[in-house]
């Protein structure tokens, strides 16, 4: 299987929240509240795509887990970061609260990524092949 399965139904879940949410950030916040909106959709695209990208460098040298671990962290703290840097750095521009919308968004992208690793475990597919990247390439393949 070479197709980017989970990470489109990631990205599609993200954005699909973020189109629900833009709205509402906009009916508070006007443009800016939107435009926030969005800034944290591509940060959690980003994560996926570099968690990918760090899971796919550690499973030729390292084990399974340090990639799986790897990943993790780079696709948990990228969001919480760039919602750190616009509260710290955007304050006159949005208020504080406008920080709120990444956690609708990291948890709708948290769903779809958990439902799809359960649908590759329930196809009885290994563990460390279920990571698909955003090129295609499944991590763990080599060559």
């Amino acid at each position: 299987m070479k197709t980017p399965r989970r990470a489109a139904l990631v990205v599609v879940v993200t954005f699909g929240t973020a189109l629900l949410l833009a709205p509402i950030a906009f009916l508070l916040f006007g443009i800016s509240g939107a435009v926030i909106v969005a800034v944290f959709a591509a940060a959690i695209v980003s994560s996926l795509w570099l968690s990918e990208i760090c899971a796919s460098a550690f499973m030729p040298t390292a084990n399974a887990t340090a990639a799986m671990l790897t990943a993790s962290v780079v696709r948990l703290f990228l969001p919480l970061f760039t919602a750190l840097a616009v509260a710290i750095f955007a304050r006159a521009v949005v208020p504080i609260s406008a920080v709120v919308y990444v956690v609708p968004l990291y948890l709708s992208a948290l769903v779809a990524d958990t439902i799809q690793q359960l649908r590759n475990v329930a196809a009885g597919q290994d563990a460390r092949v279920t990571t698909v990247s955003m090129t295609g390439l499944i991590a763990g393949e080599r060559g």
